[in-house]
């Protein structure tokens, strides 16, 4: 260390003062030596007084006196010691530094749970502050140095730097470097009793402090954590429900979140969803992504996965052992209430359903067997190649009997027709219960005709023409034959003898009249007086025969009105020239046109009514007669036709 710089001043009585002194590391005037310097603490390098001379001008003095010389020779000695403790005690106050505890300004607070504990460190500058304020300054010597240090060549940014160390108020300059960069601890979160938490800084920073300010830093202990509650365990499966829906192989998940606060803030999913098929294993996953229950509730979950199997899909069945009889009960109404409602629209043209015999049905099953994954199964399932509307179909094969009953001019035909027809349900599914359940308002029919040639008419024959095949055969290459390459079929279908009869000459027509317990009906159709008569008979009834005038009156005015309308009537003359009643009634009435019977080329036999219409006249079995009123020969147009009672009755 370098000598300390003197004034050189000298007193006014000749003497010369002590010389002023100057620090050389911070530069401050020091006024009374020291061996260091009251402000910085630097070492001094003090020059020691010439002791020789004075010691030698002592020693002169102290030999004229002895007594005297003694006296003179303690007191250096007191001064000496003096000297040395205040040196000492300079030394002391100089080299102690002040320390800085941090564990007093550092609030370490701890929050959450066993195994989910969080810490967190916080710096009371407040309090920093106000413990140190003006109690601490920089040493500009060593300020000088660290910032020579810092800055090296950069002499303006450290003269900067260095000016802006000195104005600055030590005490907040310390607080803020301990507030923003200060103790970072070594765990803060998923903390359980029992974990010791370490501190660490900033070095560099809290060199600097130590250098710049003189003081000691004092670094914050070890913690170890204790007193974290354990959390209560929240199971997000508890209340919670899953269902599924749809069809096996294209099911779908449904999930219904727990009504409580926590399960309704949850977030569940499904690791995989569509084209679920019973028997797979789902995984549903609980989530507490956008919050933490940890903290908000005080709570962890007890699981936050599970693994449940799909069930309680539909599935399309795929043999007839599962379909129940209820179900086919239903199936074969809906048949059966269709072909009735088919031929009412037809009963009109002399069609009329005698019987619809099941006998049995045809199962197709879908052969959809995928062998790729869902997306490749489903473009399987799609392909243009197969029927993918139906995944099994089962038809309800009936052997129908239908009268078919026309008369013409030609024939008078009732007879009973067989054929064979079918309905079609699809998609037969059934539940986990093995329930069975099918759309009966879905259905198809055949599109072969099947048509009945009934009598000859006017014009063309009679005919009849149905949704159906001729045999069983037939039948079968269409349900089943033609459909093997996309379908397993199941078959229990045979035939059975039906036997039914005719019903309609036993019926009678729906536009039949009665009058006091007597049916009446007019045919328009230009017979012989024979036929006529054979057919009234075939139809279970007779020609009509008038026994008096309120009869003749009730059929003129509501089953033959018309005057030009000839019909023929149930009376005949027989060889004696008597006429009678074809039902052996007695002849006690008559209503005979003007002129009749007159017999004309005795030939008219037969009786028929005449105009006006409340009249009669005989007629040729043909039908040909002299009319009075139109003075020429009539043709007959039809026959009247009488049931004594109802032939149902």
């Amino acid at each position: 260390m370098e000598c300390l710089k003197s004034t050189g001043i000298t007193k006014k009585d000749g003497e010369t003062e002590e010389e002023s002194m100057y620090c050389p590391n911070c530069g401050k005037k020091i006024e009374n030596p020291a061996a260091f310097c009251p402000k910085c603490g630097t070492k001094l390098n003090i020059k020691k007084p010439d002791t020789q001379h004075n010691t030698k001008e002592s020693s002169g003095n102290l030999q004229g006196d002895g007594s005297k010389r003694n006296m003179k020779n303690k007191k250096p000695v007191f001064i000496a010691a003096a000297v040395v403790v205040a040196i000492i005690l300079v030394s002391m106050i100089v080299n102690h530094k002040t320390t800085i505890d941090l564990n007093k300004y550092y609030e370490i607070t701890l929050g959450g749970y066993e195994g989910k504990g969080t810490l967190s460190v916080t710096f009371d500058s407040d309090k920093f502050q106000k413990d140190y304020k003006n109690k601490l300054s920089v040493n500009k010597g060593k300020a000088k140095k660290w910032v020579k240090k810092q800055y090296g060549s950069d002499v303006e940014q450290g003269r900067t730097a260095y000016q802006n160390l000195c104005e600055m108020n030590a005490a907040e300059q310390i607080s803020d470097i301990l507030e923003y960069d200060g103790m970072t601890p070594s765990e803060s979160y998923e903390l359980s009793n029992g974990d010791v938490v370490t501190f660490t800084c900033n070095k560099e920073n809290i060199d600097s402090i130590q250098t710049l300010y003189d003081v000691k830093i004092k670094l914050l202990k070890k913690y170890t954590v204790k007193d974290l509650e354990k959390m209560k365990a929240y199971d997000p499966f508890k209340d919670f429900d899953i269902t599924f829906s749809g069809i096996d192989h294209r099911g779908t998940a449904e999930i219904t979140q727990p009504d409580d606060e926590i399960g309704q803030r949850l977030d569940y999913s499904v690791d995989k969803n569509g084209y679920l098929s019973n028997g797979d294993k789902v995984t549903v996953v609980a989530n507490d992504n956008s919050f933490t229950i940890e903290t908000e509730y005080g709570k962890t979950l007890k699981r936050n996965s599970l693994e449940v199997e799909v069930k309680g899909l539909t599935e399309y069945i795929s043999s007839t052992d599962q379909i129940t009889d209820e179900v086919l009960d239903k199936m074969k109404n809906q048949a059966q209430d269709d072909l009735k409602a088919e031929f009412a629209k037809t009963s009109d043209q002399g069609s009329t359903l005698l019987n619809a015999e099941y006998i049995g049905n045809y199962f197709l099953n879908a052969k959809f067997e995928p062998t790729e994954e869902d997306d490749d199964y489903y473009y399987y399932y799609d392909s243009d190649d197969y029927d993918t509307s139906n995944n099994n179909m089962v038809y309800l094969c009936y052997k129908v009997d239908v009268e078919n009953y026309a008369e013409t001019q030609q024939a008078l035909y009732d007879e009973v027709n067989t054929y064979y027809t079918y309905y079609c349900f699809s998609n037969l599914m059934s539940d986990e219960e093995g329930n069975v359940t099918v759309d009966c308002s879905s259905y198809s029919k055949p599109e072969n005709e099947y048509t009945v040639t009934g009598p000859e008419g006017n014009y063309d024959n009679y005919s009849w023409t149905y949704w159906g095949y001729d045999s069983i055969d037939t039948m079968y290459n269409d349900c089943v034959r033609a459909k093997l390459d996309q379908y397993t079929p199941e078959e229990s279908v045979e035939d059975v003898d039906t036997s039914s009869e005719p019903t309609k000459l036993k019926t009678l027509p729906s536009d039949a009249k009665e009058y006091n317990g007597h049916y009446y009906e007019r045919v328009d159709i230009s017979l012989t007086w024979e036929e006529a008569k054979s057919r009234c008979e075939r139809k279970g009834g007779h020609l009509v025969t008038i026994t008096d005038a309120d009869e003749n009156n009730w059929i003129v005015k509501n089953i033959n009105p018309a005057d030009d309308n000839y019909c023929w009537l149930g009376g005949e003359k027989n060889e004696s020239g008597a006429w009678g009643w074809v039902t052996g009634e007695a002849w006690d009435y008559t209503s005979f046109a003007e002129g009749q019977p007159d017999f004309m080329n005795s030939a008219e036999y037969y009786l028929c009514t005449s105009s006006p219409a409340n009249t009669w006249n005989d007629s040729d079995r043909e039908g040909n007669n002299w009319d009075p009123g139109w003075g020429y020969s009539r043709g007959i147009s039809g026959y009247i036709i009488e049931w004594d009672s109802d032939p149902a009755a």
